[in-house]
């Protein structure tokens, strides 16, 4: 009787062991196995994003200098370009932003900014065929900082942020005969003249009615 017990003991134990070694087999399988990547997922949707920022800065010193000329000059001047283009399927929506910025100081002029401007253009398509999309498109211009003229050597206040601003909507045909290459027709669109300083917008400066802060104009193709 007692190698009986022995025995089934054993056996036991072995069933157990083998059990147990298929378990970790299966673990260190289900652990070890390759996770394989949709290629449509991965191939049907994609941003691309980048950029690039440049600053260029020149001085000058002149001696003995003949009419026309300045002591000494000062000029700084920058440049801010991104853009970020989305695709997936037959979707595409393409955005860049660019900002110019220059500041000069001449003996003669004293300090002042000479260039102030941003540019956002956002354009969504619908791919038709491989080179063609219906497509919208939304641009905006201005500037962030206050302008000044300086008529008879008077400074003047001028422009500032969306002082004057331009919005742009259009709708049309988007073709694309190469890579680096958009064409864009558009049968109909409207554009907006902001002034929402209440000095300018009282002068009807930028073409604004006195009083008011926006003009809309807008075009449509005839047949």
């Amino acid at each position: 009787m007692r190698k009986a017990l022995i025995a089934f003991a054993a056996a036991t134990l072995m069933v157990s062991a083998n059990a147990q070694d298929q378990t970790v087999k299966a673990l260190q399988s289900e652990t070890g196995r390759n996770i394989k990547k949709d290629l449509a997922d991965t191939s049907s949707k994609k941003w691309k994003k980048g950029g690039i920022y440049g600053i260029n800065i020149s001085q000058g010193t002149l001696n003995n200098w003949a009419a026309g000329g300045d002591n000494f000059s000062l000029s700084v001047n920058s440049l801010l370009s991104l853009y970020a283009f989305y695709t997936k399927n037959k979707h595409s929506w393409d955005n860049t932003f660019d900002f110019n910025l220059g500041y000069v100081n001449t003996t003669s002029l004293g300090s002042r900014k000479n260039d102030d401007r941003f540019d956002l253009l956002s354009k969504y398509g619908y791919a038709l065929n491989p080179k063609l999309n219906v497509a919208g498109l939304f641009n905006m211009r201005s500037q962030f900082f206050k302008g000044y003229t300086f008529p008879n050597s008077v400074k003047t206040f001028s422009s500032t942020f969306m002082a004057p601003g331009y919005l742009l909507l259009s709708a049309g045909l988007d073709y694309k005969p190469a890579k680096n290459l958009s064409i864009f027709f558009s049968p109909a669109t409207a554009r907006w003249v902001i002034v929402k300083d209440p000095e300018l917008s009282a002068k009807g400066a930028y073409g604004v009615d006195p009083g008011k802060k926006v003009t809309l104009s807008s075009e449509l193709l005839q047949p």
